[in-house]
């Protein structure tokens, strides 16, 4: 910072090696030693900055030059503050946008599958009827087989009906022709039997005449 720069000696950098006394209070010395040494160099900084802030204040143009430095500062300070607000209003609408991003993202992915569920029910269900309207085109053709079957059946049923009819026919006719001639048989075996009694009553008579 600016503050840093102003409490550096001329010609030396923030790259600089530390002090020999703050290297040995760190390699050898205890914590109270490094606590010592570091107030030291904090102090000695604070004179050197306070001597320079003296010597600028006493040149012309030094309270124009200090007053400059600390609206540098302020500044500086400022814009600290104006980057890490701006990073974090920028961050939290990064992460605004990729959590919007991320619903789209479910939400299409969502209605994606839901379509692909859809067209995969449709497929089955187009094989399904594909499968049915086989299933029935089979039946119809085997109903249609059936039915010829059954005409030819029938046709078959019909002829023997009729020749069934027929041998009724002929049974009843036989069946009234061997009653008619049993009648006529009786009649005959009647007409014998009085004949044959008749011709041997004749027969008797012309016995007893002769003798």
């Amino acid at each position: 910072s600016f503050s840093a720069f102003w409490s550096l000696p001329r010609g030396s950098s923030t790259r600089s090696s530390p002090p020999s006394h703050f290297a040995m209070a760190t390699t050898g010395g205890g914590e109270s030693t490094f606590l010592t040494c570091l107030n030291a160099d904090r102090k000695e900084a604070e004179k050197k900055a306070q001597r320079r802030q003296d010597l600028i204040a006493s040149t012309d143009g030094g309270d124009q030059i200090l007053k400059l430095h600390k609206d540098l500062q302020a500044l500086a300070d400022d814009l600290d503050e104006r980057v890490e607000a701006k990073l974090h209003a920028n961050e939290t609408s990064f992460f605004l946008a990729y959590k919007n991003f991320m619903y789209t993202v479910q939400k299409e992915f969502k209605e994606l599958k839901q379509k692909a569920d859809e067209e995969e029910t449709k497929t089955r269900r187009d094989a399904k009827i594909q499968s049915l309207e086989k299933e029935l085109d089979w039946f119809m053709h085997e109903a249609l087989r059936l039915d010829e079957l059954c005409k030819k059946h029938k046709k078959d049923l019909d002829k023997w009906k009729g020749k069934a009819e027929a041998l009724e026919d002929d049974r009843q006719f036989l069946e009234n022709s061997i009653k008619t001639a049993k009648r006529t048989n009786k009649s005959l075996r009647g007409a014998v039997e009085k004949a044959q009694t008749s011709a041997y009553s004749a027969l008797v008579a012309a016995d007893d005449a002769a003798s």
